[in-house]
């Protein structure tokens, strides 16, 4: 489960990526139709592409390739590569060179652009400088990103999982030429990557020595054992990080988990009939009974808040480094079942707000406390975007209504009810 988490958590990094990359192309096409407007002589979207072993240096900087790439799919991030291989990164030189070529901006002896000043086209002017700041924008996005790409532990473990998908991948039906040759340009990629001398180091029944001579003369005459230990050492770093972080997330998840239940055993062997009693004599019972939960917790040496105001919202509990708590109460029947799942989209909702800030949550708490009525039995996780909620049940009715003297058996509650993507 944690090991999900983390891969949540670079995938939602990758989707803003993705975001930032989809609004960037939008405005780059609006900048594009307003130019083409301006300039159609340098409306050049016919071009023919060059065959796939042509050279392709001339269609490269045409519309025709600009109209192409504004087209893809998003590009799957490398979590490693520091290059800009986004669509924006890609169409910016496009358009840049476009603009200055219609503008003809003089250049010195050194080869810089002189400036807008001595451009000879100053109706373009406008779009030239929104273009100019859509480029500085972009760079300063791909900088940020790549400052928590480089740090984040899941993009790690993504780059682990997608070597061993590379040693071993999935093969594709060979239809055409183009096939072919793409099926050429992979294994000339292993090859420069060390993975081909990896590959046979790993399969091959005898590491690599019965493998045949067409290989051999690929890799050198041999697998050579320093590109098997270049890679090696390359991942080593990797799996230590995504190790050291996965240690750090059993033990602060076992630790909250425990202090959590410790808080549900007092309540419920020593402090059933005090709390009940406290929620019976409040006008706001889920107040007292979270005021109760924020004691515990700061006694154990956490700095949990209490109704912060966090996103315009008022969650129950909020410790400012890792603990959030959500904490409702019923004693009936009738509409339990409604505001136990009620209670999960509020969560959701407050956790959904407080994501970006200073807040940034990775773990809620989920705390329902029964006074009485049916037993609710909740999944042990309930997966959010980027995060995971640990439902708790503290049960605190009469012990008349509880334990072995409950006829009935407990109402499950799963996790597809209660997740964020249902409607309350």
């Amino acid at each position: 489960m944690l090991l999900s988490d983390m891969e949540a958590e670079a995938t939602q990094l990758v989707h803003r990526h993705w975001e930032h990359d989809t609004a960037c192309i939008k405005s780059l096409c609006s900048i594009r139709d307003e130019f083409l407007a301006q300039e159609p002589a340098s409306d050049d979207t016919l071009t023919v592409k060059p065959a796939i072993d042509s050279d392709d240096t001339g269609y490269r900087y045409t519309f025709a390739h600009f109209n192409e790439i504004a087209t893809e799919q998003p590009r799957p991030v490398d979590p490693v590569d520091t290059r800009d291989n986004s669509r924006t990164g890609e169409l910016l030189p496009i358009l840049v060179g476009k603009l200055e070529s219609a503008m003809r901006l003089h250049e010195d002896i050194q080869g810089n652009t002189a400036g807008i000043k001595q451009n000879q086209r100053p109706e373009l002017t406008p779009l030239y400088l929104r273009l100019m700041t859509l480029h500085d924008r972009h760079l300063h996005t791909h900088r940020l990103f790549l400052d928590e790409k480089l740090t984040d532990p899941g993009m790690f473990l993504l780059r682990l999982k997608q070597t061993l998908s590379a040693l071993n991948p999935e093969p594709n039906e060979i239809k055409t030429p183009n096939d072919l040759a793409a099926r050429w340009d992979d294994h000339q990629i292993s090859l420069a990557n060390n993975l081909e001398a990896l590959r046979e180091k790993l399969y091959s029944p005898t590491g690599g020595s019965d493998i045949s001579q067409w290989m051999r003369r690929q890799l050198g005459g041999s697998i050579p054992q320093d590109s098997v230990e270049q890679l090696v050492s390359t991942l080593h770093p990797v799996a230590s990080f995504v190790h050291e972080d996965l240690i750090r997330r059993i033990g602060t998840r076992r630790s909250l988990i425990a202090l959590l239940h410790r808080f549900k055993e007092r309540c419920e062997w020593h402090d059933r009939d005090r709390l009940r009693k406290l929620a019976e004599q409040s006008k706001r019972p889920e107040d007292v009974l979270t005021a109760e939960l924020a004691r515990w917790l700061f006694d154990q040496g956490l700095s949990p808040l209490t109704r912060p105001l966090a996103g315009g919202l008022q969650p129950d509990l909020l410790d400012p480094s890792v603990l959030y708590v959500e904490a409702k109460r019923y004693r009936d029947g009738k509409k339990a079942r409604h505001h136990i799942i009620q209670g999960t989209h509020e969560l959701y909702d407050a956790v959904t707000r407080i994501k970006g800030t200073k807040y940034d949550i990775t773990e809620a708490f989920y705390v329902v406390f029964r006074e009485g009525g049916p037993r609710f039995k909740l999944p042990e996780v309930i997966r959010g975007d980027g995060w995971v909620t640990l439902p708790i049940v503290i049960d605190i009715a009469p012990l008349t209504e509880s334990g072995s003297r409950q006829k009935n058996k407990p109402i499950e509650l799963g996790e597809d009810e209660l997740g964020p993507t249902r409607e309350g």
